[in-house]
């Protein structure tokens, strides 16, 4: 896409892609937002992995539209949030200069919150297969990226609501964080829990770099392995508009 350095020197300045506008996540946008990011999984394979064939209660999904919003509102104060048509899709971005290990008051007290309420809501069957999860997918992390991460940028969320998909805004999205990781040379890494956008990410140069295998050697398990990838996008050298001069 059209995306030239000068058009997004930081994460909080608006930037057009192709004739897509791509801009930092407002205040007033939050609730939307969690919605879009709420529906966005509600189908996606790990979730229903994890969830163990449990339907998802009405409440359940109120407190974590809930949590979401909460989650949205820190982040936009250490993280890079960025949107196209207010909430309709949605970006969350931890460049490398930011210290992931650094996390707000607000956001530790509410990590601590949705383990308390998992463990309290979660059956044995979901705790098992979340703790799969954690294990496999921290020996692929530690096994590929390792010490590599500090140096790393994150692309943490993607999603579009069904109802805006296929115009482009995810796509556009992903183009803007690129630039931001191009901008500092820094490669991004990302894991996708749908086998079904890895094409997309492909094109938009992530590589597969492992799988994370689930459900292979759960005996409960009777449909084929859930597969979660990890995907790494190494940077591209850009002219800034100094080195143009």
């Amino acid at each position: 896409m059209d995306l030239k350095p000068q058009h997004l020197a930081s994460p909080s300045q608006m930037t057009l892609v192709g004739d897509i506008l791509v801009q930092p996540l407002k205040r007033s946008e939050i609730s939307k937002a969690a919605t879009t990011w709420h529906d966005a999984f509600v189908e996606d394979p790990l979730f229903s992995y994890i969830q163990a064939g449990k339907k998802p209660s009405h409440a359940s999904n109120l407190w974590r539209k809930t949590i979401y919003k909460s989650l949205l509102r820190t982040w936009r104060r250490n993280r890079v949030t960025l949107t196209v048509n207010a909430g309709a899709s949605l970006a969350v971005f931890t460049p490398a200069f930011m210290n992931r290990d650094h996390k707000l008051p607000t956001e530790r007290l509410l990590y601590t919150f949705v383990a308390i309420i998992k463990r309290l809501s979660d059956n044995k069957e979901q705790r098992k297969r979340e703790k799969e999860y954690e294990i496999k997918r921290d020996e692929v992390f530690s096994r590929v990226i390792g010490d590599r991460d500090k140096e790393m940028a994150v692309l943490d969320l993607l999603c579009t609501e069904l109802a805006s998909q296929g115009h482009g805004y995810g796509g556009a999205l992903v183009d803007a964080i690129n630039l931001l990781a191009d901008l500092r040379a820094k490669d991004t890494w990302l894991i996708s829990s749908n086998i079904l956008n890895t094409a997309f990410y492909e094109s938009h140069g992530f590589k597969g770099v492992a799988d994370i295998v689930l459900g292979d050697d759960n005996p409960v398990w009777h449909e084929a392995p859930v597969i979660v990838k990890l995907m790494v996008r190494e940077h591209h050298d850009v002219l800034t508009p100094k080195s143009m001069v």
